[in-house]
């Protein structure tokens, strides 16, 4: 089961980065280029992963590479969406908790090889904030564009925080009784990544596909 959604996940994810850039020309907004960048990076980790999965070489630091770039350029998108006030916060969080994530690795340089609780949440966690503002203040705004993917994000981050912060204890401690556990763990988390690149697809079938200049 889990292999299938695993599938399914980088199928949707391929299918969805070839959609958003094949309109690119069509879409001169800055948040569609942006978001374009994170699908093709995005596409480039779990490409490394599945390499390096195939070799049996351990891909956990990968991970790190994957919640900076998500952090960075989904807060570049979400920058663009919101209003001045909102953008100088994360510009500063945008210096910010990369600065403080590197700084961890500087002082526990084993932490690079497992899961970082601290960027995890960083990450993550300011993402859902950006997320939550957004369709907060798109309601008087009347905005229509990007929130089912903003939804699906939130939904995505929450569950993967979840995840990822409990994945050094299932790695190391769970013995081999609890392997099947540990399999349903990880399944629930692909499941609703399939669910956030449904939304993104719909986000782009309803609003995208006809020639976009800002929004």
């Amino acid at each position: 089961m889990y292999d299938f959604v695993a599938f399914l996940n980088f199928a949707l994810l391929i299918l969805n980065t070839i959609l958003f850039t094949v309109y690119l020309p069509k879409n001169k907004n800055k948040p569609y280029k942006i978001f374009t960048v994170y699908s093709w990076c995005m596409v480039v980790v779990q490409l490394f992963t599945l390499y390096l999965t195939s070799i049996g070489v351990t891909n956990l630091f990968l991970s790190h590479f994957y919640f900076l770039v998500q952090f960075i350029l989904l807060s570049l998108v979400f920058k663009n969406l919101l209003s001045k006030s909102f953008s100088r916060l994360i510009l500063v969080l945008l210096v910010c908790i990369p600065l403080m994530v590197i700084i961890q690795f500087i002082i526990y340089p084993s932490i690079f090889h497992k899961f970082s609780v601290l960027e995890v949440l960083l990450c993550s966690l300011s993402l859902v904030a950006y997320g939550i503002i957004y369709l907060y203040t798109s309601v008087d705004a009347q905005k229509r564009t990007w929130l089912l993917f903003t939804s699906g994000l939130i939904v995505y981050l929450l569950s993967s925080s979840i995840v990822f912060t409990g994945a050094n204890y299932f790695l190391e401690k769970v013995v081999n009784e609890f392997v099947s556990f540990r399999y349903n763990f990880w399944s629930i988390n692909a499941f609703v990544y399939v669910i956030y690149q449904l939304l993104i697809m719909i986000e782009w079938y309803k609003n995208f596909r006809k020639p976009v200049i800002d929004r």
